[in-house]
């Protein structure tokens, strides 16, 4: 179910943009990095979709 309302949410090429960091990002060595980037990576995904569902009520309202 969450899983359907991501791909929902997310268009298709902003899923390939992120997945591809999220690979760059976890080849590189650096345990700290890879933290870093998923706590960033958490923050700007619930970040997005919150935007996305304000823009789905705002077009619903018209």
């Amino acid at each position: 179910m969450q899983r359907h309302l991501f791909e929902n949410i997310f268009s298709n090429k902003t899923l390939f943009y992120y997945k591809t960091i999220l690979t760059t990002l976890y080849l590189i060595p650096s345990d700290h990095l890879q933290f870093t980037f998923i706590v960033i990576y958490f923050i700007f995904s619930r970040f997005w979709i919150y935007i996305n569902l304000k823009m789905k009520i705002k077009k619903q309202q018209r």
